[in-house]
């Protein structure tokens, strides 16, 4: 994953504006637009210092599985092209890796809020499979899928083309259908 999401993740969960990052990083805003586009190069020790000055930490952890940061990336990328399966991919991707990780991972790899994927659908789905698999890990829900719940009676299903059959709402789980998403458990199963 490219400095550039995490960076970028970092500052918007803090709620900073690049300026007041480039401030507290005793840098200039053009810099920390440049990380953040990934127009600019960084090594590790200058992003661990602006990750700093947005109040997070820079860890390495032992997986080789996608962040919930690097899957809104994925996601988002996805929904631009218009490509469902793409976005589809992602999520089980995530699925896939939080469900093979120790709790302490799981944890790790969906602790930080990821932007927006620009879907309100697929930010549902994203938060739900989190939400999901934390509860299989016997972990709390992060802060962050919180967001993604709603009152809205309407049940959808993003990774579904037209013509696909509805999915069975009582074979999903909670973690969706509390965000108006229909993903069976089954569909999140390891194949």
């Amino acid at each position: 994953m490219a400095f550039a999401d995490l960076i970028r993740a970092a500052r918007k969960a803090s709620g900073f504006s690049q300026a007041e990052i480039a401030d507290r990083a005793d840098t200039y805003q053009p810099i920390v637009s440049g990380v953040e586009r990934g127009k600019r190069d960084t090594g590790v020790a200058s992003a661990a210092h602006l990750a700093r000055a947005a109040r997070h930490r820079l860890l390495l952890i032992p997986t080789t599985h996608p962040s919930a940061v690097e899957t809104a990336a994925r996601i988002a990328t996805a929904v631009h092209e218009g490509s469902r399966d793409g976005a589809f991919r992602a999520l089980l991707d995530l699925s896939d890796g939080l469900a093979k990780e120790d709790p302490l991972v799981v944890a790790a790899l969906v602790v930080a809020q990821p932007e927006s994927t620009g879907s309100r659908d697929w930010d549902a789905a994203l938060s739900g499979t989190v939400a999901y698999r934390l509860r299989q890990a016997g972990l709390p829900a992060a802060l962050w899928t919180n967001q993604a719940i709603t009152e809205d009676a309407e049940l959808r299903a993003p990774h579904l083309h037209p013509l696909d059959d509805a999915p069975d709402a009582s074979k999903v789980p909670p973690e969706f259908l509390e965000r108006g998403i229909l993903i069976e458990e089954g569909t999140l199963a390891s194949v």
